[in-house]
């Protein structure tokens, strides 16, 4: 018997807190497999800003403040559909 609990199927493991932590029939609770090679995140070059000026209140009224909104853009998604699969609870 294998007692080095630090394996799967001889590769390393690690747990994640995103994934689903009950075992209901349908529910994903397993990866298993180079996340490294099946996802990738992208993320672009940029920061958009704009500057709001005048905020008002509820009231309608000004109250002297502006704003200053920024946003990036991130993406992601598979690159490599066999490396990885999910064990689904039947």
């Amino acid at each position: 018997m294998n007692d080095n609990r630090d394996v799967i199927l001889g590769k390393p493991w690690r747990e994640t807190s995103n994934m689903v932590s009950t075992t209901t029939t349908g529910s994903l609770n397993l990866f298993y497999g180079d996340v490294n090679q099946a996802y990738r995140v992208v993320d672009r070059i940029g920061l958009n800003v704009v500057s709001v000026p005048a905020v008002g209140s509820s009231g309608r009224r000004p109250t002297g403040q502006s704003w200053i909104v920024a946003w990036a853009r991130v993406g992601g998604g598979v690159v490599v559909d066999n490396a990885g699969r999910l064990l689904k609870i039947r």
